[in-house]
């Protein structure tokens, strides 16, 4: 009878890990849809919190059954047992875990990573900083990260797992710019001027965040978005004008919000590859409501999918074709491309901007506007990360914040946002251009 209960008892903890890994894997999926927008996932972060709950009060057996997980399950199982142990105050398990997990799979240090970024007991905050600089350089990614966005004081071993791990220099070189440490400024020039383009993007957006940072036409759009000036806006406007610029520019000007670079926007409307992105762009700077529902044939790469949505998708491609003869997709809400409507608005609008201000979502753009598109149900996850990074570079704004924190972690970061753009955002004029919390 014992060993039945004992049975029946495992059966359920490996049942709340499967859920907890099937979830994950749904909230992963789901944050990669094209209309995907922060609030979503709420109800399966609740789901998972749920599941570990459980475990939680599960006792040895629940640890043991999380003991086999995190060296055997999958990586959606991973992130639950760690974040149990961590809630157990468990070490000598996460210490047999970092062992024993095969941290060449990308998914298990992502897991290994968001884990303990959820759960990581302050005091153990010595245990990731020794690990930087003496520990297993295979978990120098998932720590990097971990540092960071925990704004954990690790600038220092950071540097020193840059000197000793060079090829785990990107989650590295983000990290320092989260800590904002002054002390990274050599190391992160020195990236700055590597051979690797993404290493370099992020020494550069490093350097700004640390208020270190030099104008440069050569970074990347993402960048001259949230540290360029009207001067850049210019340089962009001349680009698209003259049909030399990539779609990743024309969304840099939707968010620099400049009014004389619209005209050079709405004329990339005419070009079948570009008009999105100029809709796009067009529709951060204005807050015209101009959308429509758009069917999105699927196209699935077989190779990125998780385990769940690789089976659903094998089914779906083995399932009737659909009565009416069309393609499989979804409908989606996108940027109105019509030029015909656009001009219509601005005949309507123009009046209602100044060519002096920048402009975000149609208003001045001002830390109260930011926030006001990070707290928006439906905002856009591209603009979301734009907002996040003028509040920390252009304002000043601290408080710690990342777009895959859970809901109820954003929702509170937002909140002091929120009391902080109150307080502070006074100072500063709407529509003007401001770096570091100084006027430009």
């Amino acid at each position: 009878m014992v060993a039945t209960l004992k049975a029946f008892t495992r059966g359920l903890h490996e049942e709340h890990l499967q859920e907890i890994s099937l979830l994950f894997e749904q909230r992963l999926a789901m944050r990669r849809k094209p209309d995907f927008t922060w609030l979503e996932v709420e109800d399966i972060e609740d789901r998972i919190e749920a599941h570990l709950d459980a475990l939680l009060i599960g006792g040895e057996l629940a640890l043991e059954v999380c003991r086999h997980a995190a060296q055997e399950g999958d990586f959606g199982e991973v992130f639950g047992a760690i974040v149990v142990f961590c809630r157990q105050q468990q070490a000598p398990l996460l210490a047999e875990a970092l062992r024993t997990m095969d941290l060449k799979d990308p998914k298990k240090q992502y897991a290994l990573a968001m884990a303990l970024r959820k759960a990581l007991p302050a005091n153990w905050a010595g245990f990731v900083e020794q690990a930087l600089t003496q520990g297993d350089a295979r978990l120098v990614p998932a720590l990097a990260t971990v540092s960071g966005h925990l704004r954990l004081p690790h600038g220092a071993a950071l540097q020193a797992a840059l000197r000793r791990s060079p090829e785990h220099a990107l989650p590295i070189i983000e990290a320092l710019g989260r800590l904002r440490d002054a002390s990274a400024q050599p190391v992160l020039q020195a990236a700055l001027h590597g051979p690797d383009a993404l290493v370099a993007n992020a020494a550069a957006l490093a350097l700004w965040r640390i208020g270190r940072g030099q104008p440069d036409l050569a970074d990347a759009p993402s960048t001259l978005a949230v540290t360029g000036g009207p001067g850049v806006a210019e340089v962009l406007r001349r680009r698209v004008a003259d049909g030399q610029a990539s779609a990743q520019e024309i969304l840099a000007l939707g968010v620099l919000g400049h009014p004389p670079s619209w005209r050079a926007l709405f004329d990339c409307l005419a070009q079948p590859e570009l008009a999105e992105s100029a809709a796009t762009a067009l529709q951060w700077s204005t807050g015209a409501a101009l959308r429509a529902e758009v069917f999105v044939p699927e196209e699935v790469d077989e190779q990125a999918l998780f385990k769940h949505e690789l089976q659903a998708w094998q089914q779906y491609k083995q399932a009737p074709a659909r009565p009416d003869g069309q393609p499989f997709g979804d409908v989606v809400s996108k940027p109105v491309i019509d030029p015909a409507a656009w001009r219509q608005w601005f005949e309507a609008n123009t009046h209602r901007f100044e060519r002096h201000l920048r402009y975000h979502d149609g208003q001045p753009c001002s830390p109260a506007a930011l926030v006001a598109t990070l707290l928006s149900p439906r905002g856009d996850a591209r603009l979301r990360t734009y907002a996040a990074l003028e509040m920390d570079i252009r304002y000043g704004c601290r408080v710690p914040f990342e777009l895959d924190m859970d809901v109820a972690q954003q929702r509170r970061a937002l909140h002091i946002m929120q009391a902080w753009s109150r307080h502070e955002g006074g100072a500063f004029q709407p529509g003007h251009w401001y770096l570091n919390g100084t006027q430009t």
